[in-house]
């Protein structure tokens, strides 16, 4: 058989026939002791498949439709499943939250600053107020700099 070519159901179901009844004849001609062992492994091992069937989210009926399993493994896991959207969502809630208090405490410090100082808080309000703050700022300037008036008087 090539290789890109792929097996029908029948001739895979032939096949394991086959090989079932050559492992079944030569399993009769085992020792007693290991016949026993290996009885042993096909419970456990069988027993483990139906765990693992019975445990399963989706199963199939007779008919071959999926459907869910009512289980309680099938809770568990939808709950586990839940548990890290959960703490995602209340990590970005809490985030939020974080920064709407950050900024109420910057407006409330504003706030305060305004009541606090000297002016009334209508004063930012007018026009005249900001070139006022302008002139205000350019003698500031002008007295901080004496230094380079000196050395253009001295050259």
């Amino acid at each position: 058989m090539k290789p890109n070519q792929t097996m029908t159901d029948d001739a895979v179901d032939q096949a394991g026939r086959a090989l079932a009844q050559s492992l079944k004849a030569e399993a009769e001609q085992l020792p007693p002791e290991i016949q026993a062992r290996l009885e042993g492994a096909r419970a456990q091992a069988l027993a483990a498949a139906r765990a693992a069937r019975e445990a399963s989210a989706v199963q199939a009926d007779a008919s071959g439709q999926a459907v869910l399993a009512g289980g309680p493994g099938g809770r568990k896991r939808f709950g586990a499943a839940w548990l890290p959207a959960l703490v995602l969502v209340l990590g970005l809630v809490a985030l939020a939250q974080g920064q709407w208090f950050q900024q109420v405490l910057g407006i409330s410090e504003v706030d305060t600053e305004l009541l606090k100082d000297q002016l009334p808080p209508n004063a930012y309000g007018d026009p005249g107020f900001n070139e006022y703050l302008d002139e205000d700022a350019q003698k500031s300037d002008k007295e901080a700099r004496p230094e380079d008036d000196q050395k253009d008087e001295g050259a």
